[in-house]
């Protein structure tokens, strides 16, 4: 089967040509995916059961990779298939998402793929009317399920500014940034780019040399290298591939060390992918509590607070599972075709390149990242209760020079509590400043005409 083929050919073949044998079955996915999951003709039951095949080789496909010395590539296939593509996909079937048949119905195969295989979102257009104010005083979106519209590429302007489609997809509005576009701009984004190469080569620089104190310090630069390095992977390469095949992004990351709250962090600065990609398959579920997406044309249905913050909770429960099946991808895969002595042998024999040593007996699947993202939506909670109460009292809200520092420190120290244990008492860090500093010697190689 697949999972055979995959393993054979992670035995037997270059790094190169497996990504290249990975990369043509993604496309025949988009084939099928383009014609089969997304016609409309087809009932959404019909599309789910038609999804199955795809979503197998979505699973499967990070088995070409060896978690060992192939870590990175391992990781971004993981992100972009078994979680983004696999959303996307099921989004097509049920009628939500940037695939769903009004939104990409005029797109070409070469768009349609770029979006599906990519860890990327297309630009969107913002929906009519202001937003009432909310929390800390700072504008929110109504309440109803209005049409929200997908910019289809013959509609993006030069100057970036969003225009208004035809096509529209429903979905419960938010503060997303999905309305936003990246910079058009080539040497916005190469400074952009430049900023976060120097911001991950400090951070890994400094953790392989053991230079930050362990503790905070450490989780600190651990956080900073994340953004850094998730930064690269995704705007670099989604950049030049969106403006090759036309269509405008919105913005990955938003300088979420500026934000001001939880719900500035989460709705709007931080990893907003794979946050658009939880909104449309979980929370907009919920919300309007219905599987698939209404008919366009029917008025917008009101959604109450308790059912958004139901809707919320299961978005951050499904990214707690989704982040432990990425862990489970880059830890337990290194066991799969070579034996799982066998990889922990190799990881023992690794330049110790962690401030903290691999502890004895952690367990790197004990929920960590489950809990650590489901209690961010407990934290909102509070955090929108106490906003409903100060703002009761007619206080104004607090000034950006004292919010910033108390939700950065305090969301700091919350990753360094319960997101980073399975990083720095495993070797999953070690492994990936291994691979990172394998890929800046090939590059250094291939740009010296192979003289290090």
């Amino acid at each position: 089967g697949l999972p055979a083929f995959l393993l054979a050919a992670r035995a037997n073949h270059s790094l190169v040509a497996r990504i290249a044998a990975v990369q043509a079955l993604a496309l025949l996915a988009t084939a099928y995916v383009r014609s089969v999951v997304a016609d409309p003709k087809r009932t959404h039951g019909a599309r789910l059961a038609a999804a199955i095949p795809a979503l197998v080789f979505y699973a499967v496909a990070p088995l070409a990779f060896d978690p060992a010395t192939e870590i990175m590539t391992l990781s971004v296939v993981a992100l972009s298939l078994p979680w983004l593509a696999a959303f996307k996909t099921v989004g097509a079937a049920l009628d939500r998402g940037p695939l769903a048949p009004a939104s990409a119905g005029r797109w070409t195969f070469a768009q349609t793929a770029f979006v599906l295989g990519l860890p990327v979102t297309p630009q969107e257009t913002k929906p009519e009317g202001a937003g009432r104010r909310s929390g800390w005083g700072r504008r929110r979106d109504r309440d109803a399920a209005e049409p929200q519209r997908v910019l289809p590429p013959s509609a993006a302007p030069a100057s970036g500014r969003a225009t208004r489609s035809t096509t529209a997809m429903h979905r419960v509005p938010s503060r997303s940034r999905v309305f936003e576009a990246m910079p058009a701009e080539a040497s916005t984004r190469a400074r952009h780019m430049a900023g976060k190469l120097a911001l991950l080569t400090c951070t890994c620089g400094g953790l392989s040399a053991s230079a930050f104190p362990p503790g905070y310090p450490t989780a600190v630069a651990y956080i900073f290298g994340l953004y850094a390095l998730l930064g690269v992977i995704m705007d670099g390469p989604a950049a030049a591939a969106a403006a090759a095949v036309g269509i405008r992004m919105s913005p990955h990351f938003d300088a979420p060390f500026l934000s001001s709250s939880l719900a500035d962090l989460w709705s709007r600065r931080w990893n907003l992918v794979a946050g658009h990609s939880l909104r449309f398959l979980v929370y907009d579920i919920v919300a309007e509590g219905r599987l698939a997406a209404a008919p366009r044309g029917g008025p917008p249905a009101r959604v109450s607070r308790a059912r958004r913050l139901v809707a919320m909770t299961a978005a951050f429960v499904g990214s707690g599972v989704m982040h432990e099946i990425l862990l489970l991808y880059v830890m337990v895969c290194v066991a799969v075709g070579r034996g799982r002595e066998e990889g922990r042998a190799s990881a023992r024999h690794r330049p110790p390149l962690l401030p903290l040593p691999p502890q004895p007996g952690f367990c790197p699947y004990s929920g960590y990242w489950f809990v650590y993202f489901t209690s961010q939506a407990l934290g909102l909670i509070a955090e929108g209760a106490l906003a409903r109460a100060w703002t009761a009292r007619g206080l104004p809200p607090p000034p950006r020079w004292l919010a910033v520092p108390a939700v950065v420190g305090s969301g700091l120290l919350w990753a360094h509590w319960l997101f980073l244990p399975p990083v720095h008492n495993t070797t999953l860090g070690a492994r990936v400043l291994d691979s990172l500093d394998g890929s800046a010697r090939w590059i250094v190689g291939a740009l010296s005409g192979g003289k290090r």
